[in-house]
């Protein structure tokens, strides 16, 4: 027991003066420390393969000992410039809460075992790791399922969304208001929804990277599948997008396959939009020097491919000091500072393209 006028719970006391005997409303205004949040994306390819629809997931983190209940939330895209600020004096030891996921803002911790993917398809890991007794300092809250939980993977299922919030201008940043009251207890983790657009259109494009110029040696490098679309009204979308993970999957044989795990960065209204899916292993790309003088290079580079379906091919030339391509069999385009090539390689064919570099 505790001894009179001892507290086992932190209390404020204040005084103040009053000329008389009054009755007042007191707002109490502080800063909330050990705070933070990252954007999560599922996207699912529809069958046709050329639309999608993607859900966006807030996470937020409390590694705070209040509760917020009920509470107005937003979020700021971007990178903020945080300054370390010394909070104690003489340097004493202190005690610190450490908050998942203490990094930039949209950063995703990792663990050994496994990321915090808190929107990959269902594990029955996931959930042992938070059974009672467990040593873990970080909750996640969720509601109940109602039925049975099914034996075969499946993502996270998805619910009518509000309206995606209008992000508002916070200096050079992108402020957003989460449309719905969320709760998010003290020490814990939740999630709630940002956004949910159906229907968005994707081009699938393959692409790989050659030297424009070489010392020597045939270059094979590996060809990579990417999904592409335009962050814009035409395109289902337009609104800033907070940089977060993707997780792409699309239905097969009767199940939902993971297809893919990008990475979105911060993305203004009006850009374009780039999702790696990774490697292509029905498409070889192979690149020769036929001949290569002190000041200009001859090459020839091959594409094949060994799927069952036409496939459109980026191939990217990089560009070493005064080297410039200077003529092509092919026609090409500047794009990022490099010259492209785009090329449609029939199904079970191959594509050559020659061309020549030189000092300028």
């Amino acid at each position: 027991s505790g001894a009179e006028g001892l507290s086992a719970r932190p209390t404020l006391s204040v005084q103040t003066r009053s000329a008389k005997p009054i009755t007042a409303t007191v707002t109490l205004t502080y800063i909330a420390e050990q705070f933070d949040w990252s954007a999560n994306y599922t996207a699912h390819l529809n069958p046709d393969g050329k639309t999608m629809d993607i859900g966006g997931w807030i996470t937020l983190a409390n590694g705070n000992s209040v509760s917020l209940n009920n509470a107005q939330t937003q979020i700021v895209a971007g990178g903020l410039n945080r300054e370390y600020v010394e909070r104690f004096v003489n340097n004493q030891p202190q005690v610190l809460a450490r908050c998942w996921p203490m990094q930039k803002t949209s950063d995703v911790p990792r663990k050994p075992e496994r990321p915090y993917d808190l929107v990959h398809p269902y594990s029955p890991a996931d959930y042992a790791r938070f059974e009672e007794g467990s040593n873990s300092e970080i909750m996640v809250t969720a509601q109940r399922r109602k039925g049975s939980v099914p034996s075969a993977p499946m993502a996270v299922a998805a619910f009518d969304a509000a309206p995606p919030p209008p992000p508002e201008q916070l200096g050079d940043l992108k402020l957003y208001r989460v449309p719905q009251r969320t709760t998010v207890a003290a020490l814990q983790m939740k999630q709630t929804r940002l956004i949910e657009q159906k229907g968005v259109p994707v081009e699938r494009i393959y692409r790989a990277t050659v030297s424009s110029y070489s010392y020597g040696g045939n270059e094979t490098p590996g060809a990579v599948a990417l999904l592409r679309t335009r962050n814009d009204k035409a395109h289902q979308l337009g609104l800033p997008l907070p940089a977060g993970s993707f997780l792409i999957e699309q239905d097969q044989f009767g199940r939902t396959m993971l297809v893919g795990e990008p990475r979105l960065v911060d993305t203004a209204e009006g850009e374009k939009v780039e999702l790696v899916l990774g490697q292509a292993p029905d498409i070889t790309v192979v690149r020769r020097s036929l001949n290569r003088a002190e000041k200009s290079e001859n090459v020839e580079v091959t594409i094949s491919n060994a799927g069952s379906a036409q496939i459109v091919f980026e191939l990217e030339l990089t560009q070493w000091g005064a080297m410039r391509l200077v003529k092509a069999d092919h026609p090409f385009e500047q794009r990022n500072g490099r010259p492209l090539f785009v090329l449609v390689v029939p199904a079970n064919q191959t594509v050559t393209v020659h061309y020549t570099s030189a000092r300028e």
